[in-house]
């Protein structure tokens, strides 16, 4: 965590936390967003915030259960912590492939700027970058998230 500066390191902090909220045992690339877009510059940047993202990502996983004839309608998003799971756990620590490649593609933008320090700015570009059915793509997608418009917008300038 050292490659990551303060906003960055605080941003997969509280991606744990999102996962646990959810009763995910592993941190996905639709928690990361949801961290992501908690970052004030990053919300304004794109014109969204963590509670629309959240909102999307629930309603995505009432589609996919309905999807498999589970009745919704009595399901709320309230995150339900039970025996196993407590606030007081620790955050998961396992990412899935999709956060893991996320990470890395930040990194490799870190390195080609020349920077030694990993922002969420380029936490968010990584992932932008992931491959469908990316959970994360899917959320952006619902929200009407153009997301080549939203690479342009959050890519650094390049000089000439």
């Amino acid at each position: 965590m050292r490659r990551f500066d303060n906003e960055a390191r605080q941003a997969l902090r509280n991606a744990g936390t999102e996962a646990k909220q959810r009763g995910d045992r592993h941190l996905g690339t639709e928690h990361l967003l949801l961290a992501v877009l908690a970052v004030p510059d990053l919300a304004s940047a794109t014109d969204l915030d963590a509670v629309m993202a959240r909102a999307a990502l629930n309603q995505l996983d009432h589609d996919a259960l309905s999807a498999v004839g589970i009745d919704t309608g009595r399901i709320d998003d309230t995150p339900v912590l039970d025996g196993r799971t407590s606030l007081r756990t620790r955050n998961p620590r396992r990412f899935t492939r999709g956060a893991r490649q996320v990470v890395v593609a930040a990194a490799q933008q870190a390195a080609h700027l020349g920077e030694s320090t990993i922002t969420s700015r380029q936490l968010l570009l990584g992932l932008l970058d992931t491959e469908s059915p990316d959970v994360a793509l899917q959320v952006l997608r619902r929200l009407g998230v153009d997301t080549d418009q939203l690479r342009a917008r959050l890519a650094p300038s390049q000089v000439s």
